[in-house]
């Protein structure tokens, strides 16, 4: 993806379809199953915070932000990780979540101007590339049809 001027490809589509939809409703997340593992994520739960981190994302522009500005975006990329991807999603979406959120958080606040212009999430394959996309794309629709 290429990063800030474009304003993350991936999800500069994402972007614009999340921040144009109203913001979905607000419930709490499922809890974990028997074994331990997070449930899936409800679609209520997930599209505020997803929307959240996406808007934080777009205040950074395309220069290096303040490590405060950068604390608030790393933030809601640890709270669209923890939820966690909602059963709506493909499985690959639901890999691209990991791969998106984890990708940003290896990051500092100096980190992010330098990757303009780059074609990928920082140390991530083409294949990871396509997966995130494929998150971005998937819960831009999802949570654009609750609007």
């Amino acid at each position: 993806m290429r990063l800030p001027r474009t304003l993350l490809p991936g999800v500069g589509t994402a972007l614009v379809v999340a921040l144009a939809v109203s913001a979905c409703g607000g419930s709490d997340e499922e809890p974990d199953d028997a074994a331990g593992s997070p449930a899936a994520a409800t679609v209520e739960a997930f599209c505020p915070v997803w929307e959240e981190a996406l808007t934080e994302l777009a205040t950074l522009g395309t220069t290096e932000p303040s490590e405060e500005a950068w604390d608030k975006v790393r933030s809601g990329l640890e709270e669209l990780s923890a939820i966690g991807a909602p059963g709506d999603l493909s499985d690959d979406a639901t890999e691209g979540l990991a791969i998106f959120t984890d990708s940003l958080l290896a990051l500092d606040h100096r980190d992010f101007a330098r990757l303009d212009g780059a074609a990928n999430l920082p140390g991530v394959t083409d294949e990871q590339e396509a997966q995130s996309r494929t998150f971005t794309e998937e819960a831009a629709q999802l949570c654009g049809k609750l609007g």
